[in-house]
């Protein structure tokens, strides 16, 4: 806990999220369940970090703005993008609150799906004899920032409302409930991304403290589905 006993202000919120962890939200987070065309079942969850992650980007966004005008920034203020140096006080903390809001996010997802994947099973198995074998889970963030390696220099990479498709990482691109919903079926090679595209419109998601949560699910026969693949 020392880490965050400088922002007192915050220090409610860790305990609220007790209460939050486990719940979807509103606006366009939504649990759905899909098929693709060879009748494979998925599990696709969207969600985040809630009103935790939302509260401590207000409260760092306001200090950054007050550091900006006190340094005079360049950046316009109508723009709203402050920013603060990752080697300063504020940056570092800020990175500390933003690395628990993922973390909260992460495991918010985790329970969710957890008990999505009780019930479907419970159902599937009451109703049809079959009993559903879950495999390639994949549980992503696609707002926040990482510092990485590209091009031989270790740069702070901000994604807002896009994931992370390195050499060999499974990814997530859902759009808004009922809209398209993208997913890589393998793994990314070297210099490739593999998506698969399901038959709904476009949308484009960007707001902070959003995930998602996919889950391959075998479906069909049971002599069927030991030897059916998963498509994640």
């Amino acid at each position: 806990m020392g880490q965050y006993e400088a922002d007192k202000e915050l220090i409610p919120q860790i305990e609220e999220g007790y209460y939050q962890a486990g719940t979807l939200g509103g606006g366009n987070h939504f649990i759905e369940l899909q098929q693709d065309d060879e009748g494979m079942c998925g599990i696709m969850l969207h969600s985040g970090s809630r009103h935790f992650g939302n509260i401590v980007g207000q409260y760092f966004n306001k200090i950054a703005h007050g550091l900006n005008d006190k340094w005079f920034s360049q950046v316009p203020n109508e723009w709203d993008l402050p920013f603060l140096p990752v080697d300063t006080d504020e940056g570092k903390r800020y990175l500390a609150w933003m690395q628990l809001c993922m973390d909260f996010a992460y495991e918010n997802r985790a329970i969710m799906l957890g008990k999505i994947k009780d019930i479907f099973a419970k159902h599937i198995e009451k109703h049809t004899g079959i009993v559903p074998v879950f495999s390639g889970e994949i549980n992503c963030h696609h707002n926040y920032a990482a510092l990485e390696n590209h091009f031989g220099k270790n740069v702070w990479v901000h994604r807002k409302g896009a994931i992370r498709s390195g050499e060999g990482e499974m990814g997530i691109i859902p759009g808004s409930y009922g809209f398209i919903q993208l997913h890589s079926p393998r793994q990314r090679q070297s210099r490739q991304l593999h998506v698969l595209v399901t038959r709904r419109r476009q949308s484009l998601l960007a707001y902070k403290g959003y995930g998602h949560f996919f889950s391959g699910i075998r479906n069909g026969r049971p002599e069927e589905a030991e030897r059916s693949p998963c498509k994640e």
